[in-house]
């Protein structure tokens, strides 16, 4: 039984690994091609319609509207519209408040219907959707519009900084937002497909959205799912770097439960919708579907294998209150690996090991390049990277939870009322 986990082990550790090369060959390449002159686009400004959804938010929809208002683009350029979807604090008094600002007044419907609507009450053929908690930084307008005078893009997705970083959360939820923007970025740079998009700040092309029946509201994802729609017909989705916003996260564990536990069904129940692009979808998407479903399945097996192996090795380690301690910190921090390397002499190469500490390295150099890529850096920073893995337990737990409500709701939507 102990050779059979060692041998399960192993497998997770070398498909980990095997993403991982595949990451930072990909951003190795992005990295080198970002180094050399780049031609330069024409300037291009058009007309863009900003739809921000909105339900009680009237502790940040001010702070956006600010925000947005002194982001650098042209006002007579912007046509700025908040849908309310049925709020019940003083939301549509304060967006009443901002003269120029439209406000379109929806039952609670969600926030799904609440885009549909901005898309219906647009103006402009470009459309920027960004959540009423999101801060945009001065130029992001300009940067997240730029790449769709090509009008093979359909949508073009920024980066979403932690705006809150309060808390071990906070901390961990920064390096985490962070290393998914890069990987957006660089794939989306060498492909020309992002691996996913950011609700929280989307520009799109409206004219393909009407050609996919804009949002969808049988799936919790609406953004992984218009993104796959996007690229089903033919279109490029992308992710650049300049358009920056600051968007506010779950501070407590309820709250960060209930928002993965929703994208978790929502990213189920898109894999299952889209499930024939595995097979028919050109290889860059292939490889990023496969590898979402594979990070599903080792959240999966990897609970229950960490904590075998945890006890497994525990009776070797548990000689003192000390010794306990450091076995313990090891298990829970780089510190593990970087000691595993210093005990090659004595221990031997073990391939299980080899490959399990190969990836935790490699995991952790691309979340610190991530993080100077778009944040200054910091000892909370490195703190985070540095005590992450208990961080990715979480997520693999929430993982199992998600994955038990969508199996019990039948892959249906009902659960999201």
């Amino acid at each position: 039984m102990a050779d059979f986990l060692f041998v399960v082990t192993g497998g997770l550790f070398v498909g980990m690994l095997a993403l991982l090369v595949g990451s930072t060959i990909v951003t190795a390449m992005f990295l080198t091609r970002g180094s050399r002159a780049q031609e330069i686009p024409r300037p291009f400004a058009p007309p863009v319609s900003v739809v921000i959804p909105a339900y009680n938010e009237e502790r940040h929809i001010g702070r956006c509207l600010d925000a947005l208002l002194a982001a650098g683009y042209p006002l007579g350029r912007l046509d700025v519209l908040v849908v309310d979807d049925g709020s019940t604090d003083a939301t549509r008094e304060v967006v009443r408040s901002y003269p120029g600002v439209r406000l379109v007044c929806e039952g609670h419907r969600g926030k799904v219907e609440a885009l549909n609507a901005g898309v219906r009450s647009a103006k402009h053929e470009f459309l920027l959707a960004i959540d009423a908690d999101t801060l945009l930084r001065p130029g992001a307008v300009s940067e997240i519009v730029r790449p769709l005078a090509d009008p093979r893009i359909a949508a073009v997705t920024g980066v979403a900084r932690v705006a809150n970083p309060r808390g071990l959360l906070g901390w961990f939820q920064r390096v985490e937002y962070l290393f998914n923007a890069f990987s957006r970025e660089s794939f989306s740079s060498i492909f020309h497909l992002s691996p996913g998009i950011c609700g929280a700040l989307t520009c799109y092309r409206r004219s393909a959205l009407r050609q996919i029946g804009a949002f969808k509201t049988h799936t919790a994802a609406e953004d992984f799912d218009v993104a796959l729609e996007l690229v089903r017909r033919g279109f490029a989705v992308l992710a650049v770097r300049g358009a920056v916003g600051d968007t506010f996260v779950p501070e407590t564990l309820a709250g960060l439960v209930r928002q993965r536990v929703r994208w978790m069904k929502g990213c189920m129940q898109c894999f299952v919708k889209h499930r024939a692009l595995l097979i028919e979808g050109n290889p860059p998407l292939q490889y990023l579907l496969s590898s979402q479903i594979f990070w599903i399945v080792y959240a999966l097996v990897s609970l229950p294998l960490i904590a075998y192996h945890f006890m497994y090795w525990f009776p070797d380690n548990s000689g003192s209150l000390l010794e306990i301690a450091f076995y313990t910190l090891r298990w829970l921090s780089l510190a593990g690996p970087v000691y595993m390397v210093f005990k090659i002499p004595e221990w031997g190469i073990h391939s299980t090991y080899v490959f399990g500490v190969a990836a935790g390295l490699l995991s952790a150099l691309l979340m610190l390049v991530a993080n100077l890529r778009y944040d200054r850096p910091s000892v909370r920073t490195a703190l985070a990277i540095f005590f992450y893995f208990p961080y990715t337990l979480l997520l693999s737990a929430m993982m199992m939870g998600s994955l038990a409500a969508y199996i019990q709701s039948g892959g249906k939507g009902a659960f999201l009322k």
